[in-house]
């Protein structure tokens, strides 16, 4: 494997540098589980029709090996294309037909938390009036893992928040997280973890200068991309 695709370092990996940049992962010599976890670490276009790929959950988690068993649970995954539906909305090309649409505040509060928590994952939950896709509000919340590759919301901000929105006549509409070095593209563990079919799982990267936003419904073994709007 001494060509590679961008510029990252693979976390497993630290000496299996990128050093090619015209290299698409489909052209490396790798099995598919290794091809898919450093594809979506860098969400590299090549890979943006794989179908039921079989992943290994927690790839990207440090310590583990790729491809290992050892009860880690095999899952399928597959990306957003045209023709496929997610709680009735169709998917064109790489992104659904679905728009999220987050205040200024609520836009400026998660970047703000994603680089106070450098160089540890942030997270917080995204609110808003039942049933819509506008976030009118933003509860940071602590990772309890405390690590800069996974999170988990603490459950005690978590009850807090859904409280506080209740009060509000709000809903909890999704989760933020951030990813301190790697794109803003769900990493196997966050596919694993993605608890509700009905939720946006919007993810921060501090990969560059300044800090960028996607979001994806993620719904068994599909993710699909939904465009993040800005509201005026």
């Amino acid at each position: 494997m001494g060509e590679l695709v961008g510029r990252d370092v693979h976390p497993l990996d630290p000496y299996f540098a990128i050093v090619e940049t015209g290299v698409s992962v489909n052209d490396l010599d790798m099995s598919i589980t290794q091809a898919f976890d450093l594809a979506t670490l860098q969400h590299d276009a090549s890979f943006d029709d794989i179908q039921n790929g079989v992943v290994v959950a927690r790839l990207a988690i440090a310590g583990d090996e790729l491809g290992a068993g050892g009860g880690h649970s095999a899952f399928r995954l597959r990306l957003g294309r045209q023709g496929d539906t997610l709680q009735g909305v169709e998917a064109t090309g790489d992104a659904l037909r679905e728009e999220l649409f987050v205040t200024p505040e609520v836009y400026e509060a998660m970047s703000v938390l994603a680089v106070a928590e450098y160089p540890l994952e942030a997270c917080g939950l995204m609110a808003g009036e039942p049933g819509s896709n506008r976030i009118t509000r933003f509860f940071p919340c602590r990772n309890i893992e405390q690590s800069a590759r996974i999170y988990t919301i603490d459950p005690v901000d978590h009850l807090r928040a859904e409280r506080t929105a209740e009060d509000a006549g709000l809903e909890i509409r999704g989760v933020m997280h951030s990813h301190t070095h790697t794109e803003a593209f769900p990493s196997a563990t966050d596919v694993s973890a993605a608890p509700d079919p009905h939720w946006h799982y919007l993810i921060v990267t501090l990969k560059r200068e300044k800090p960028e936003m996607r979001t994806y419904r993620i719904v068994k073994d599909l993710i699909a991309e939904v465009t993040v709007k800005i509201l005026r």
